[in-house]
């Protein structure tokens, strides 16, 4: 007759854990990646202006990418490039002037082009699901670009998403642009174009983790029916 007897999980939760180091165990758990980009518009082309935007030169702007650790990329073959799948991205271009979205809207690009160039760009297009704000004039936002560049080739050291980035890498390139385009008349289209001047990657604590995983482990084991602590 299978045992009715219960651990309790401060000590069922412990005694997972050691086993798991006591057989060299590392539970890799997938976790998010956000990355935030800051920085300030530099020009708005003049039709866009004409159409009297909530924001203009010297706004700052915010972008938050967000991916998931595991996410599978997608390489193109012979270019270096490494195509990400997001969970979620917002721009922030003014209060009231807010691009969101999800996974079907957004794929980030880790490049590593050659031995000399390495390149880091958030890009959303197709924004099939998002919350876009209302088109100015005749224009609707249609593309986002938001790239870093270090032409010496010694910031990204794999073609993996990086967990830890400083602006002060990227001296080739630090630039956002929003694309609007005419619907309908794809070549008629017209830009905001800012600077990036802040840069931020935000990761779960290394111990909490770690953590996650074994102690899933430990409380599906001791649930099983006629384990102990079931």
């Amino acid at each position: 007759m299978p045992s009715t007897h219960r651990l309790p999980l401060r000590t069922v939760l412990p005694t997972a854990i050691g086993v798991l180091l006591a057989f060299g165990v590392t539970p890799a758990a997938a976790f998010p990646i956000v990355y935030t980009l800051t920085g300030t518009i530099d020009s708005v082309d003049s039709d866009l202006a004409a159409g009297a935007p909530p924001f203009a030169p010297g706004d700052d702007f915010l972008l938050t990418v967000e991916i998931d650790s595991d996410a599978t990329h997608v390489a193109v073959g012979g270019t270096g490039l490494q195509y990400f799948p997001m969970d979620a991205f917002s721009l922030t271009l003014a209060p009231t002037y807010v691009m969101a979205g999800d996974a079907t809207d957004f794929t980030t690009h880790v490049n590593v082009f050659d031995d000399t160039q390495d390149a880091l760009q958030a890009f959303a297009q197709a924004f099939t699901t998002a919350t876009l704000p209302p088109d100015l004039g005749i224009f609707r936002p249609m593309q986002i670009f938001a790239t870093l560049r270090d032409g010496a080739g010694a910031t990204l050291s794999s073609t993996a998403l990086p967990t830890a980035l400083d602006l002060a890498d990227w001296t080739a390139e630090q630039s956002l642009q929003v694309v609007f385009r005419e619907p309908g008349n794809l070549a008629n289209q017209r830009s905001v174009f800012g600077t990036i001047d802040g840069l931020s990657v935000a990761v779960p604590e290394p111990a909490l983790a770690w953590l996650l995983a074994p102690a899933a482990l430990a409380l599906g084991w001791a649930r099983r029916p006629g384990r102990i602590g079931a």
